[in-house]
């Protein structure tokens, strides 16, 4: 599997290097590009990042310590 990098580490797959450890990722589009919005506008093609949002993001029970 690809490493994927991500550094929200309040994510219960987040791992020491920035790594997620996911069996598998789904993002999904979001047109607000807000982080307090879960809405998404339908049939449009996202052009920057912050118009996609990480569907798999489930938090952590503790916040792990950065170990990069």
């Amino acid at each position: 599997m690809a490493k994927i990098k991500c550094t929200v580490d309040n994510c219960a797959y987040w791992d020491s290097g920035n790594i997620c450890i996911a069996d598998g990722i789904e993002v999904s589009r979001n047109f607000f590009g807000d982080d307090r919005m879960e809405a998404a506008a339908f049939g449009a093609d996202p052009i920057m990042s912050n118009q996609t949002r990480c569907v798999t993001f489930k938090p952590s029970d503790k916040k792990k310590q950065y170990r990069a």
